[in-house]
C-alpha cells in the first residue's frame, strides 16, 4: 500500500522521530551508526526518499575521508509535522481542546476554559 503524498511510511516515521529527537545534523553515515538494527540500504533509500520529499533538508557538509557528506535535519518539527497530517484529515481548531484533552488525560472543559485564558492575556 502506498503512503498518501506528505505523510511519512512506518520507517521513514521511526527515522524522522529518532532525528527528532537527537535534534542535530547527522550524515546519513552517522545515522546508519545509530540506527541499530537497519540495513545500510534501507537507511540510505529512506534518506534519499526523506531528503526528496523535504522532510529532511541540507545543514551543512561534513568531509569524509576524500568526499563530504551532507549533514541533514528535519526540515519541519515534529508538532508541525503532526499538526500538519492531522489538518490533512479533516481535524479544525474546534477539535483541539478535545484531542488536548485526551492527551494530557483531563477533561475537555478545563482544557477549554485554559486555552481562553491564555488566549485573552495575548
Amino acid at each position: 500500500m502506498k503512503t498518501p503524498k506528505g505523510t511519512l511510511s512506518p520507517r521513514q516515521e521511526e527515522l524522522m522521530l529518532f532525528l527528532w529527537d537527537k535534534d542535530v545534523s547527522l550524515t546519513a553515515t552517522q545515522m546508519a551508526e545509530a540506527m541499530k538494527g537497519w540495513n545500510n540500504v534501507t537507511l540510505f533509500k529512506t534518506v534519499q526518499a526523506l531528503t526528496e520529499n523535504n522532510f529532511l533538508e541540507v545543514k551543512g557538509l561534513e568531509k569524509a575521508v576524500k568526499t563530504y557528506a551532507r549533514k541533514l535535519a528535519p526540515s519541519m518539527t515534529r508538532a508541525e509535522y503532526y499538526g500538519n497530517l492531522l489538518a490533512s484529515r479533516g481535524i479544525t481548531k474546534e477539535d483541539l481542546p478535545q484531542i488536548i484533552a485526551s492527551v494530557i488525560g483531563t477533561e475537555k472543559d478545563s482544557v477549554e476554559k485554559e486555552i481562553d485564558e491564555m488566549l485573552q492575556r495575548l
